[in-house]
């Protein structure tokens, strides 16, 4: 089986190290270990002698984080230090380095709090990986302590380390003193990293599904009038008026198919991925007859249903 080895999202040219430092190339990957960088800007890595195979750097206007290629992610990197005979770049680890910080007033993003929107980004890295590497990628168990948390008990030894699959952190490798990336929220990073692949599983019956309900229409409504678009008249026919024809003009689910329906859209807390996916199918769709309905209170919407849909718990 052939594994995809660069990201796609990611800039392989401006700071590609890959030729100046080729390290060990890998067969497997075991571990995803973050860094943060504890800077507002793109680290130089002394011409690429320390650098990671991955960087990413928030764009917080856009809210999404722009990502750089180092190393393959199948090639052994820099950014650790390796005091031993035990191997700590070369165990079968890809290493990113979030630019920002794990020290709360520190420069750049404070990771620790990262909003979803920067958590996403990792979670789509971390997905991609494990769609191609193994779902071991997709989990953690190792314990995320603060930067300044009393002493190391988090580290793990050698023997440890070259035994562990999954995600992990600067804090956790042997033979280094760093902590970052802190109290990352690792857990949210999965949740969403699981949510997506969930969410690119949705057919377009899903989604009709979905909106041909009753509790759809309901919530949607309720969206509407609360982004303020119920009050205005336009030619005398108020927008809340016009959604309700539209509804009308809709055949209705019985409530054992659309429960049925919202089931199949989500499990447990998969509530932001497949808002996105119903935004991405239906905002300035067919949702959009008479509305002019931001896709906000689309996902508003739809975090209405999947709760209900679940017994009150996304």
């Amino acid at each position: 089986m052939t594994r995809a080895t660069l990201f796609p999202p990611a800039n392989r040219t401006a700071q590609w190290f890959a030729s100046a430092y080729p390290g060990a190339t890998f067969d497997s990957i075991e571990k995803l270990l973050l860094h943060t960088t504890e800077g507002s800007g793109w680290p130089g890595y002394s011409g690429g002698a320390i650098a990671p195979n991955l960087t990413a750097l928030p764009d917080t206007a856009n809210r999404k984080l722009v990502w750089r290629h180092h190393f393959p992610v199948s090639m052994s990197s820099r950014a650790l230090a390796h005091t031993r005979t035990q191997p700590t770049n070369g165990d079968h680890v890809v290493q990113v380095e979030l630019i920002g910080t794990c020290v709360p007033g520190g420069p750049g993003l404070y990771w620790p709090g990262a909003p979803d929107w920067a958590l996403e980004g990792v979670a789509e890295l971390a997905g991609w990986l494990a769609d191609e590497w193994g779902g071991h990628l997709l989990t953690s168990a190792v314990t995320w302590l603060a930067y300044n948390a009393p002493g190391d008990g988090q580290r793990l030894s050698d023997s440890a380390y070259n035994a562990y699959r999954g995600i992990l952190g600067h804090e956790h490798a042997p033979q280094n003193d760093h902590r970052d990336p802190g109290a990352l929220n690792v857990a949210r990073i999965i949740e969403l990293a699981r949510g997506n692949a969930v969410a690119r599983t949705l057919t377009d019956d899903d989604i009709a599904a979905l909106a041909e309900s009753t509790v759809f229409r309901s919530a949607i409504t309720n969206a509407v009038w609360r982004a303020g678009w119920g009050g205005p008249k336009q030619g005398g026919v108020t927008e809340f008026a016009d959604w309700r024809l539209w509804a009308a003009s809709r055949p209705e689910l019985a409530a054992e198919a659309n429960a049925a329906a919202v089931a199949a859209l989500t499990r447990g807390p998969l509530v932001e991925a497949v808002a996105d996916a119903v935004v991405a199918k239906l905002g300035g769709g067919q949702l959009n007859v008479t509305l002019s309905l931001a896709p906000q209170a689309i996902k508003d919407a739809v975090r209405e249903v999947l709760t209900e849909g679940t017994g009150g718990t996304p």
